[in-house]
């Protein structure tokens, strides 16, 4: 966090009748405290901004998206305000727990408590949906279990509501890449379609150790949400039902008309699976699932900026949020993938069946060129003999 305003001490009154407690956290554009009421001792947390107006713009936005919703499962801002130093402030209900991306990792989970935690989840979820209320950055990291067993969804910030059109533009993606929607990564509208999406893809998560999309590298991410298909869940969760491989699979649709339509369909389809068998408890992991192979080579090509102010790409490439490219297409349209990608950006290009692997290869040997300065596209054969 880039603030030069000093940070707040226990004691220290904010607002009304609010006393800090203790700093409990500090991001890239915030710091958390944990404070209580001094008319009632019920604990708040406080989140003080930097100077950074995006970051203003996501709390207003988040205020403004679940201002009619009074739901202990979604935190939202209670209150907006500032301090003498003139930095802005949020005040929101106190969560105890742990975020699920804690819990993933160590002690890891058993089929049937990630079944249990999406289905709360899910619930919660359900309550933004009939709002016309769109998360679009769900990860495990905004999901947060309680000690008593429930879930509690955080960070609203880039919510979009159906009746503010100025949160959504075509042609931007938002979003976490590892969890974000096909529709989202091209920048098309959304609808809790793309929470059920991001939702499926934790759910694969808790249920067999491994992200269901994974990279080093958005180009890397985003080529395998659009285009590949995870490692069947019954291969890695093996004691699953096929009833929740089916609904997980639904889940990742890459067409948002495929997946069910909101939380509360998520919900009702988890809660009519019958018991779920513990099995193993597995941790999350940093391998990756290996994706699903094509059954014929297709051309994939990577585009990574030689500097800033690469021009966007043109169809059919699809730009990233970083001004790196990526492009599939069939093998003997190597030239206009390559000059999809564009004139400003190293290109590589590889055939192959496995687009997970061939997109890999790509990123890596096109961020090199980048570096290198080279002009000149890299072709790469990994088609597989007949």
């Amino acid at each position: 966090m880039d603030d030069a305003s000093p940070p707040l001490l226990p004691g220290d009154l904010v607002g009304a009748d609010l006393v800090i407690d203790a700093s409990v956290g500090r991001g890239g554009s915030a710091r958390v405290y944990r404070a209580r009421r001094t008319s009632t001792g019920e604990p708040f947390a406080v989140k003080v901004l930097a100077a950074d107006p995006h970051a203003h713009a996501r709390l207003d936005r988040e205020h403004a998206a679940l201002r009619a919703i009074d739901h202990p499962g979604v935190i939202r801002v209670l209150e907006l305000g500032t301090l003498d130093d003139g930095s802005r402030y949020a005040v929101l209900p106190w969560c105890d727990g742990i975020p699920l991306s804690s819990a993933l990792a160590h002690p890891g989970m058993t089929a049937r408590a990630a079944v249990a935690q999406i289905t709360a989840a899910a619930a919660v979820l359900a309550v933004p949906h009939a709002h016309g209320i769109v998360h679009r950055d769900l990860k495990p990291g905004h999901l947060w279990a309680r000690p008593d067993g429930t879930i509690a969804i955080i960070d609203f910030g880039i919510a979009r509501s159906r009746d503010d059109e100025r949160i959504t533009r075509t042609g931007t993606a938002v979003g976490t890449p590892g969890y974000m929607a096909p529709e989202q990564i091209i920048g098309a509208a959304v609808d809790p379609r793309a929470d059920v999406f991001a939702l499926g893809c934790i759910l694969y998560e808790a249920l067999t150790g491994s992200a269901a999309f994974a990279g080093g590298h958005v180009a890397i991410l985003h080529g395998k949400i659009l285009w590949t298909e995870p490692a069947p869940l019954l291969e890695r969760c093996p004691e699953a039902p096929p009833a929740l491989a089916t609904l997980v699979s639904s889940m990742l649709a890459k067409h948002p008309g495929d997946r069910p339509a909101d939380g509360a369909a998520v919900a009702r389809a988890l809660a009519t699976l019958g018991s779920i068998p513990d099995g193993p408890r597995r941790r999350r992991a940093d391998r990756e699932a290996p994706t699903m192979p094509m059954t014929t080579a297709r051309a994939v090509a990577v585009g990574v900026p030689r500097g800033r102010g690469a021009a966007p790409a043109t169809a059919p490439a699809i730009n990233l949020v970083d001004g790196s490219a990526i492009a599939l297409g069939e093998a003997d349209e190597m030239e206009a993938l390559t000059a999809a990608l564009g004139p400003d950006r190293a290109v590589a290009l590889v055939i192959a069946k496995d687009l997970g692997s061939a997109l890999a290869r790509c990123t890596a040997l096109a961020t090199r060129a980048a570096a290198a300065g080279d002009p000149s596209p890299t072709l790469v054969d990994m088609s597989p003999s007949p």
